[in-house]
């Protein structure tokens, strides 16, 4: 079977893409067969004859031995684009992240990137599935269907507000994620995704997915002024500096009660075994002061545990002064 312009640009495509899925010749077929309606079973045979792969087992990773030219027909191009872009829109997921990679590129990049190596199965990133290699390759974010479906979804996403964001607004790595935004908006990509998201548990990393499913993210990728007015995010952000200026405080005068109490209880702890010397050894010995060292020791053993549980005590309620300052402070501008 002679490889057709479509299939063998479809190939081109998925090679394009700019992250690893873990995308297999299965996923591919299945993919390639719902785009242009061929049969699966002929699809990997096919382009292996035409030495496009090297392996048509199922289960072996899709990669294409190089670059082919195919070209298919400006109509048979436009209605594969279409294809493509109903099979991805099928799933909101997907349908988000695309309007990611349309609106922040190289945040959405790194984004699914780290997503995929981290938690890949969480994106439904399986063997039938290969949207997500798809929607990185440049070849299909510039085709012209594409572009008019990404320019339609911007526009309505402008003229809508992100939602509820309340107990996003709390988390620590959304608005990490918000502050890469607002780097690359100003021209500075700094953020470090693949920090966010690896300091993320699961559900962390579940509300994420919900925050782009939902359309939260994706507004505020595309409505930059979001990111500096919206003042539900700047109240979130004087919060967290408040926050973080008086835990820094807090945590250093912990930490040095912390060493005063270890170094008082060594001390102790030595001295007390100095006073259980024999006479002959040290003359001074004298054992109920070594008892009463030991006692005291032994309890700043305890105050260890006593220290970090005050801390933490201290934090809460330092995090709930500050977010009631934040309150006063934000009605004060208003």
């Amino acid at each position: 079977m002679e490889v057709s312009d479509e299939l063998g640009y479809l190939c081109r495509i998925v090679d394009d893409s700019k992250v690893s899925t873990g995308l297999t010749n299965k996923g591919f077929s299945a993919f390639a067969s719902k785009v242009l309606g061929l049969p699966e079973v002929s699809i990997m045979e096919s382009i292996k004859t035409a030495g496009i792969i090297s392996d048509a087992e199922p289960e072996v990773p899709f990669r294409p031995l190089g670059v082919f030219n195919f070209n298919p027909e400006p109509e048979s191009l436009e209605k594969m684009m279409s294809g493509m872009l109903n099979i991805i829109t099928g799933d909101n997921l997907a349908r988000n992240f695309l309007i990611l990679f349309m609106a922040r590129y190289r945040f959405s990049v790194a984004l699914l990137e780290t997503i995929i190596e981290t938690h890949g199965t969480m994106l439904r990133i399986t063997s039938e599935n290969c949207a997500y290699a798809v929607m990185t390759s440049d070849f299909f974010l510039q085709a012209e269907a594409v572009n008019r479906w990404a320019i339609q979804q911007e526009a309505a996403l402008r003229s809508t507000s992100p939602g509820s964001m309340g107990q996003l607004l709390s988390m620590d790595w959304f608005l990490s994620i918000i502050k890469v935004l607002r780097d690359e908006d100003s021209g500075s990509f700094h953020g470090n995704m693949e920090t966010i998201i690896a300091s993320m548990d699961e559900n962390s990393l579940d509300e994420l997915l919900s925050s782009i499913s939902s359309g939260i993210l994706p507004a505020l990728a595309t409505q930059n002024e979001l990111l500096y007015r919206d003042e539900r995010i700047r109240q979130a952000f004087l919060e967290r500096s408040i926050r973080h200026n008086e835990s820094i405080g807090l945590k250093r005068f912990y930490y040095w009660l912390g060493i005063a109490n270890d170094l008082s209880l060594g001390l102790e702890f030595v001295i007390g075994s100095i006073e259980f010397f024999p006479s002959n050894v040290f003359a001074g010995a004298n054992d109920v002061l070594g008892v009463y060292l030991f006692i005291t020791g032994s309890s700043q053993l305890v105050a260890r545990s006593l220290i970090q549980i005050v801390m933490q005590f201290h934090l809460r309620r330092s995090r709930e002064k500050s977010t009631r300052r934040v309150s006063e402070l934000m009605r004060a501008n208003e």
